[in-house]
C-alpha cells in the first residue's frame, strides 16, 4: 500500500472514531490531496468530521484556504442529501400509489445510520418493487420504452437530476447454485422489508427500508458483486460499518452458515479484516472471524478504483451498455486476479457475464 494511502486511511480511521487523538500521519499529510482522495471515494463528509477536530493542531492545520474548499464541498453533499430525499420519497410514494410496495436500497436509508446522515454523500435512488419482472418492465417501458434493464434493474428516467434504478431483484451472486438459493432467500424477505418505514432525515415523510439483519447479508453481496463487477469505493465500505455498529445482537452463527450457502463467507471474512484493522470497528461487532490476506486483496482493488471502479484500468468501458471485447478481456483478467482468493466468484463471473449479454439481446436491454 502506497505510503499516502496509510496516511489517508489512518486519517479516516480517526474520522470514523467519536473519541481519539489526532493521529501523527496529520502532521505530514497534504489536505488537498486528502480532499481528492475523499471525493474519488465518495466519503467528503465522513473526513470533514475529522478535519472539523483539528482546532488544537499547531503543526501542519489545514489554512482558511483549506478549509474554505472543503466546507464548499460538504455544503454541496448536504444539499444533495436533501434533494435526494426529497426525490427518493417521491419516488417510493409514486411507486405505491401505481400498485407497487416498495422498498429502498441503500442510499438514503443507508445515511440514517451515520452520525449526521447529511453527511454522507448520497448517489442515486434503488427501489426494489414488489412485483415481477415482466410486470416491472411493462409497467417502465410502458412509460419509456427506451429504458435500459439488465439482470437486477430498469432504469426510471422520470426525476429530473437523479438517476432512478427500479430493481425487480436485490442483488445476486455469481454462482448460479448459490444466486438460486439467494433469490428465493430475497424472494421470502421481501413483505417484511417492504414493511418497515422510516422518517427522512430532510424530508417530511417516511419511507421504507430494510432491516439490519436484511442488509448484513443484501450489503455484503451488493460490495462483493461491484468488486468483481466495475469496483467500488470507500463509501461502502463506510455504509457497512455504520450498519454493523447496528449489529451487536445479531446471531452470528446463523449468519455465518447462511452467507456460507451463498458462498460468501471467504468475502466476509475479508471485510471484517478491513472494518476492524483499517476503519478500527470494535471486535465485538464483526460478524466472523477477519482474514487478512483476503483482506488486503479486496483493499488494494478499493484504493485502486474508487467509487465504482472510476480510476481503476481493469474496469474500462465498465459503464458502457453495448459488450466491447477489450472490455470483456479486461474484466476477465481481473476475475482471474481474485481466483485464489474468492474460486466460486471468479470462476462463474465470466460465465454469468456471456450468459447476461445474451439475456439482454432477448430482452433488447
Amino acid at each position: 500500500m502506497k505510503s499516502e494511502f496509510e496516511s489517508y486511511l489512518k486519517f479516516l480511521r480517526f474520522c470514523l472514531s467519536e473519541t481519539g487523538e489526532v493521529p501523527d500521519c496529520a502532521r505530514d499529510i497534504s489536505w488537498m490531496n486528502l480532499r481528492d482522495f475523499a471525493n474519488q471515494h465518495s466519503i467528503v463528509g465522513v473526513c470533514w468530521r475529522g478535519v472539523e477536530r483539528l482546532g488544537s493542531m499547531t503543526v501542519n492545520k489545514p489554512t482558511d484556504d483549506d478549509v474554505m474548499a472543503w466546507m464548499a464541498l460538504v455544503a454541496k453533499v448536504r444539499k444533495q442529501n436533501r434533494l435526494l430525499d426529497e426525490k427518493t420519497l417521491f419516488v417510493s410514494q409514486a411507486f405505491l400509489t401505481e400498485g407497487f410496495p416498495n422498498c429502498i436500497l441503500k442510499g438514503q436509508g443507508n445515511a440514517l445510520m451515520y452520525p449526521d446522515p447529511t453527511l454522507r454523500m448520497a448517489g442515486d435512488v434503488d427501489i426494489w418493487l414488489d412485483g415481477t419482472r415482466r410486470d416491472i418492465t411493462r409497467y417502465v417501458r410502458g412509460l419509456f420504452p427506451k429504458s435500459k434493464m439488465i439482470y437486477l434493474h430498469i432504469d426510471f428516467p422520470a426525476v429530473k437530476g437523479v438517476d432512478v434504478e427500479v430493481h425487480y431483484r436485490p442483488s445476486y451472486v455469481n454462482n448460479p447454485f448459490c444466486n438460486r438459493r439467494l433469490q428465493r432467500w430475497f424472494e421470502s424477505e421481501k413483505r417484511e422489508q417492504m414493511g418497515r418505514r422510516v422518517a427522512l432525515a430532510s424530508a417530511e415523510g417516511s419511507v421504507p427500508v430494510p432491516t439490519i439483519r436484511f442488509n448484513l447479508v443484501y450489503q455484503l453481496c451488493h460490495v462483493m458483486h461491484h468488486i468483481f463487477d466495475e469496483g467500488i469505493g470507500l463509501r461502502q465500505l463506510v455504509d457497512y460499518y455504520y450498519l454493523l455498529l447496528q449489529a451487536e445482537d445479531i446471531d452470528r452463527a446463523g449468519l455465518n452458515r447462511q452467507l456460507s450457502s451463498y458462498n460468501m463467507l471467504r468475502f466476509a471474512r475479508a471485510m471484517m479484516w478491513i472494518e476492524h484493522e483499517i476503519l478500527g470497528l470494535p471486535e465485538r461487532y464483526l460478524l466472523a472471524d477477519p482474514d487478512e490476506k483476503r483482506g488486503r486483496v479486496v483493499l488494494e482493488d478499493v484504493l485502486r478504483g474508487g467509487t465504482f471502479g472510476r480510476y481503476n484500468d481493469d474496469y474500462e468501458h465498465a459503464s458502457a451498455r453495448r459488450f466491447y471485447p477489450k472490455r470483456a478481456y479486461k474484466k476477465l483478467v481481473h476475475s482471474l486476479k481474485f481466483m485464489r482468493y474468492f474460486p466460486s466468484e471468479a470462476f462463474f463471473e465470466p460465465l454469468f457475464r456471456t450468459w447476461h449479454f445474451l439475456w439482454r439481446m432477448r430482452y433488447r436491454a
